[in-house]
């Protein structure tokens, strides 16, 4: 039979101290409450549901109370939750039981690490919720004891203790809601974790202020940082990590340069030569657009990570974002029109994450034979999510021949497999490839937008032959009609409207307003009459043309003298109040 002591430190929670003790009760033996100065219900909630109440004078020490609550505990285990954590039901509190049954024998193991759910927001069960892993369960042993007056953790409280052994429980297992991050509630245990800080030493404010950071309380965080800073003790153990996560956090915040610049100096100052330090200056100059401070910083930086002199090779602080900084210094060499520069250090990105888009786009603009050869030397170019990784950089900026030699590869594996690669082969000007490509889609599936898209390629590519080969199926459908209307032979049905309304959507969507799609709404506006202006000018102003919308309302006006469609109208209206009017 394994005795659980349940432990609970408390001050005028009667809110939630009986759903808390409620809730383990399944799982314990015993519930020791050690009340710090309630003025309210708690110790008569505590006492009415069978807890031993116990009190303590509050000393702003979190680890003082709560080792006194130990030190009335007999279990042979402790659980020790919050006053607003809970067991979200009875098979939580069995489960928690039967885990601890279970390792009890084991006499090497001292605690679980197990999952609290930290519900945010309204603090209710469908409220938005950040999970952690932390341990409130441990054996009931004398020389097992919280330290630290906030933050407290549980560990051994004397010299050169053997390893402590920690199990993990899978995260189902059972779990610990917590909601006391509620919105608002967060107020109060602000003031009191401030006092609190105010007898907690200081190298382990840095760690308190990641904490409130990574439960979202962003400000506090920052005071808990500038409290570091401004700390008039000299305790020989200044770290960089501090310095550099402090910026960080002020970034996110969107805080005034001129304060971010006051800790970058501090750190600068005291590790001038830190690889860290400098990356993170770096880093911090590019943000505010002090570009040439930003290139120096990095490129020493990187010169120090790489030199013997590098008194920090052993932290690996940032490396994680090497690759990025590798590529911020490509893009800063290329604004200043050093491409060879540019390139190098596109390379270094790559050599990290080789899949790093910016430093790619960089790439795409160098030499096609050389930067070919750097992709095959580096790449499987043979594995089809490796092509799908690398194509999209190579298609952004004027596609060209290393693009083409990418995508000939892509289309051998996976052909007729891709639509967006058929478009990007459009894009690429390859019109005629992307139209043979879709009219065989479409013959696969007879899925009537892409032979839609195939038309509208057709016509944007301006290349008669193109609109030849989709007239020329014989299959009579409306995209041959309407193809064949633009080479001026036939007259379209009524019912092919419709598709002249999505082959126009697809022209727009793919490149703006432009000569051949002029040229196809005029065809059409012969064709079908009005109806086809109407429809035209309902498209370009869900595209946001709306200019273009107002031009052709005018012309409509003057030809009809003063009558339109209600359609017409009605796009002409709303186009007027997107440019104001």
């Amino acid at each position: 039979m394994v005795y659980i002591s349940v432990c609970i430190i408390a001050k005028n929670e009667e809110r939630c101290i009986g759903r808390c003790i409620q809730s383990f009760l399944s799982a314990s033996d015993e519930v020791i409450l050690v009340d710090t100065g309630s003025a309210d219900r708690t110790i008569q909630i505590a006492e009415g549901l069978g807890a031993k109440v116990y009190h303590f004078k509050w000393i702003n020490d979190f680890s003082a109370a709560k080792n006194y609550a130990l030190s009335k505990a007999s279990g042979d285990w402790i659980v020790f939750p919050d006053a607003d954590d809970y067991l979200p039901d009875i098979n939580s509190a069995k489960a928690l039981r039967a885990a601890i049954e279970t390792k009890h024998s084991d006499g090497g193991a001292y605690a679980f690490s197990h999952t609290i759910r930290n519900f945010l927001g309204a603090g209710t069960e469908d409220s938005p919720y950040i999970d952690t892993i932390y341990c409130k369960v441990f054996r009931n042993n004398p020389r097992i004891r919280y330290q630290r007056p906030l933050h407290e953790y549980i560990g051994w409280a004397y010299e050169n203790p053997p390893p402590f052994k920690m199990l993990e429980v899978p995260p189902k297992t059972f779990l610990f809601y917590h909601d006391g991050y509620r919105d608002d509630l967060v107020g109060g245990k602000d003031a009191r974790d401030l006092a609190v800080l105010d007898g907690v030493e200081r190298s382990l404010l840095p760690e308190i202020a990641q904490f409130y950071r990574y439960l979202g309380r962003a400000e506090e965080a920052r005071h808990v940082f500038e409290r570091y800073f401004d700390s008039k003790e000299k305790d020989g153990k200044h770290t960089i990590e501090p310095h550099i996560f402090s910026i960080e956090l002020l970034f996110s915040l969107e805080r005034p340069y001129a304060e971010i610049e006051s800790v970058l100096e501090r750190g600068l100052k005291d590790f001038p030569e830190h690889p860290g330090m400098r990356l993170t200056a770096g880093y911090a100059n590019y943000r505010a657009q002090r570009y040439s401070e930003a290139i120096e910083n990095l490129t020493f930086g990187f010169a120090l990570l790489e030199s013997e002199r590098n008194a920090y090779s052993g932290e690996t602080l940032l490396v994680s974002s090497h690759a990025r900084l590798w590529g911020m210094l490509a893009e800063l060499y290329a604004l200043k029109g050093e491409s060879d520069s540019a390139l190098s250090a596109a390379k270094r990105a790559l050599a990290l994450d080789p899949l790093y888009y910016g430093a790619l786009s960089l790439l795409a603009t160098s030499e096609p034979n050389a930067a070919f050869a750097f992709l095959a030397e580096r790449y499987d170019l043979s594995l089809e999510d490796i092509l799908k990784s690398l194509i999209p950089a190579f298609a952004a900026n004027r596609p060209g021949a290393v693009f083409m030699a990418l995508f000939e590869k892509y289309f051998g594996l996976v052909r007729r497999k891709d639509i967006n690669y058929i478009t990007m082969l459009a894009v690429a000007g390859e019109h005629a490839i992307a139209v043979d490509s879709l009219i065989s889609r479409y013959e696969a599936s007879k899925f009537e937008p892409y032979l839609a898209k195939a038309l509208a390629f057709a016509l944007l590519s301006g290349q008669r032959v193109l609109l030849a080969f989709v007239a020329g199926r014989e299959a009579d459908t409306p995209y041959e009609r309407l193809a064949n209307l633009v080479l001026g032979k036939g007259s379209p049905k009524p019912d092919d409207l419709s598709a002249f309304v999505m082959t126009a959507h697809f022209a727009l969507g793919f490149s703006g307003v432009t000569p051949q799609l002029e040229n196809f709404a005029s065809y059409a506006v012969r064709g079908f009459g009005s109806q086809a202006l109407a429809q035209l000018a309902l498209l370009l102003e869900k595209h946001g043309y709306y200019q273009d919308v107002l031009d052709i309302v005018d012309d409509a006006l003057r030809a009809s003298g003063g009558a339109m469609l209600a359609a017409l109208a009605e796009a002409g209206a709303l186009s007027a109040y997107r440019v104001g009017e």
